[in-house]
Parts: C-alpha cells; sequence; structure tokens
C-alpha cells in the first residue's frame, strides 16, 4: 500500500516535471516574439498620443479664433467683452500647457523605444518589482 502511494507520488512528480520542462521551453520560444509585441504595441499608443495633442492643440487655435471674432463683432451685445477674452485666453493657455505636456511625454517614450528598446524593457520591468 505504501510502496503503491510512493509510486503515484513518484509518477506525479516526474509528470509535473515534464510538463514544467515543456512549459519552460515553450516560453523561452516565445519570449522575443512577446517582447517584440509589446514594443510595437507601445510605440503605437506613443504616436497615437502624440497625434492627439497635435490635432487638439490645433481644433482648440481654430475654436479661440472663431470665440475672439465673436467677441470682437459682438462687443456692443456683451456685458464685459474683456472678460471673455480673457476667460477664452485662460481656457486655451491651459489647455494648450496640458496638451503639450502630454505630447512631449509621449515624445520621449517614442524615442526611447527606438532608440534604446532594450533599456525601455528594462525599465518597464523593473517598475513590476517597485
Amino acid at each position: 500500500m505504501i510502496e503503491k502511494r510512493d509510486e503515484l507520488i513518484t509518477k506525479g512528480i516526474e509528470k509535473l516535471f515534464d510538463t514544467l520542462q515543456k512549459t519552460g521551453d515553450f516560453v523561452m520560444a516565445e519570449v522575443p516574439d512577446v517582447l517584440n509585441q509589446l514594443i510595437t504595441y507601445k510605440l503605437a499608443v506613443s504616436i497615437i498620443w502624440i497625434i492627439i495633442p497635435v490635432i487638439t492643440v490645433i481644433l482648440l487655435t481654430k475654436y479661440k479664433m472663431r470665440i475672439s471674432d465673436y467677441i470682437e463683432k459682438n462687443k456692443e451685445k456683451l456685458l464685459n467683452p474683456l472678460d471673455d477674452k480673457l476667460i477664452v485666453w485662460l481656457i486655451y493657455a491651459v489647455s494648450t500647457i496640458g496638451f503639450i505636456i502630454v505630447f512631449l511625454v509621449n515624445l520621449h517614450r517614442f524615442f526611447k523605444l527606438v532608440i534604446s528598446p532594450k533599456v525601455y524593457l528594462l525599465e518597464y520591468g523593473m517598475n513590476f518589482f517597485k
């Protein structure tokens, strides 16, 4: 009885080791492809987040110009056109600064991915251990 139990445990451990060995071989074979896909994905995300602020700032500039023109044309109808212009400029300035920051952060990530992808992967991996 004890011998049969020991034999079953031994077979179970051998199957476990075989499975782990096969899994390890599979993982080691797939790691380069996974890392390549991760870098490609991060590059695509960076490019998207570089384009979005540029488009948004262009649209904000057009919108600000339209509102400024409207304020200029309708000065007599508005209670205080100077305050309205100031509010428009303030919203435009704060939004533009925010989008410039987003643009620069993603541009930095983009250049890091293009110039030194291995360093990026090391930093990315180290973030999991913090």
